[in-house]
């Protein structure tokens, strides 16, 4: 997997707003593709070094530094949690990622709770649902997608008869 690469970058469009400010944003490239991912950080050209690539001269310079690498380090850990996910990232994505503001991380419990919560079915069927999710969470806490295999859900129907579950009630947990 390759890695991606980040730049601060200072007035892309050389063009200034009527504040006289113009945009710092964040250039990634991968593959030699580029996307330009935006800081909401307006800075006037006096506060800017483009030797340094950091900004100067500015009452908050040391603060809006440490905002604008902080953010870069967040781009990282979104790519970092995808290659632990062995997703290969890509800059569509990092950009999908940015603009959800998701987490990467996501648990299959925190997931199938939000696709549940989110669907136009019956109240009743959400509940069930809910409840599956439970007895799930009760056999194996902090599921993962990955856990999700074959021999996961045999294990888990095992449970379930040692719970003492008839063959109908197991089926439900199943559909």
């Amino acid at each position: 997997m390759d890695k991606i690469r980040y730049r601060l970058v200072y007035n892309r469009q050389n063009t200034l707003n009527r504040q006289g400010t113009t945009l710092v944003q964040v250039e990634t490239y991968l593959n030699q593709r580029k996307i330009y991912l935006k800081t909401n950080v307006y800075l006037k050209p006096e506060c800017w070094s483009r030797e340094g690539v950091q900004v100067i001269n500015h009452p908050q310079s040391n603060e809006l530094n440490a905002m604008l690498y902080e953010y870069i380090l967040y781009l990282q850990g979104i790519e970092l949690g995808y290659w632990k996910r062995g997703i290969p990232a890509t800059l569509s994505l990092l950009k999908d990622a940015v603009k959800k503001k998701s987490a990467v991380n996501v648990s299959f419990s925190i997931f199938a709770k939000s696709a549940i919560d989110n669907s136009d079915k019956k109240q009743s069927t959400k509940d069930n649902l809910h409840s599956t999710l439970a007895v799930l969470h009760d056999f194996c806490s902090g599921l993962d997608f990955k856990d999700l295999t074959y021999t996961f859900f045999r294990n888990f129907e095992q449970y379930l008869r040692e719970k003492g579950n008839a063959v109908n009630t197991i089926y439900l947990y199943f559909i």
